[in-house]
């Protein structure tokens, strides 16, 4: 700290500036030099930060980011389930086809294969007709 009331000592060569040499009785007359520690305004300005203040926005940045992770894990499994879900509706949709194309088939076979629709194709495109007799293939 640069006090004002005090001389400057010229160093180089050994007198006081101001040319004036001091007594003894002006030196202790002078009270010596005390260094204050401020408590205040400046003092907590230099001082920085609280640690007190750090922990408390790491805890908060901590929270944040549960959080963050936890909605994003909601997320996720909403998503899933919703994809399982349209998944499920294309595979009802496409049984449901699959056993209308099953019971239209089994109709068209039951018409196809009976036996008075065979014996009219046999008789009347055919030719054919019925034996008389018992006849064996040797």
């Amino acid at each position: 700290m640069l006090n004002q009331a005090q001389e400057a000592y010229d160093l180089t060569g050994g007198a006081f500036a101001t040319g004036a040499a001091p007594d003894r009785a002006d030196r202790r007359r002078r009270a010596p030099l005390v260094v204050v520690e401020g408590g205040h305004l400046d003092a907590d300005a230099r001082r920085g930060v609280a640690p007190e203040f750090w922990r408390r926005v790491r805890l908060v940045v901590c929270a944040i980011m549960v959080v963050f992770a936890v909605g994003c894990v909601r997320v996720a499994l909403t998503v899933g389930t919703v994809n399982l879900m349209q998944g499920n509706a294309a595979l009802e949709k496409s049984i449901g086809e699959a056993e209308a194309t099953n019971t239209d088939l089994q109709v068209e076979r039951s018409l196809l294969s009976s036996k008075d629709r065979i014996r009219r194709i046999a008789t009347q495109n055919l030719g054919m007709v019925y034996s008389t007799e018992d006849e064996a293939l040797s």
